[in-house]
């Protein structure tokens, strides 16, 4: 299901989500596109996103000794930077 997910958003909107590695590895994960794409997007607490906004739905470092470190912030420099 992940894998059609994917496949349509990229057909309709292009890029949707980012994997950033370190040292080899999987450091931390991003997804983001188009509201009506995220069949859940009204029950997230910031509430509806407009039509015209993209939404963020997920940015995560799993490994904890690895957060606080700017892998987020890198990751959502890498969205910004791909949406414009």
């Amino acid at each position: 299901m992940k894998r059609g997910w994917f496949e349509n958003m990229s057909n309709r909107f292009g890029n949707c989500g980012i994997l950033v590695y370190r040292n080899g590895e999987p450091a931390g994960y991003a997804q983001y596109g188009l509201p009506a794409f995220f069949p859940r997007v009204k029950e997230y607490g910031s509430g509806p996103p407009s039509d015209e906004a993209v939404f963020l739905s997920c940015l995560y470092v799993p490994n904890r000794e690895l957060r606080g470190i700017g892998i987020g912030k890198y990751m959502l420099e890498i969205v910004e930077s791909d949406l414009r």
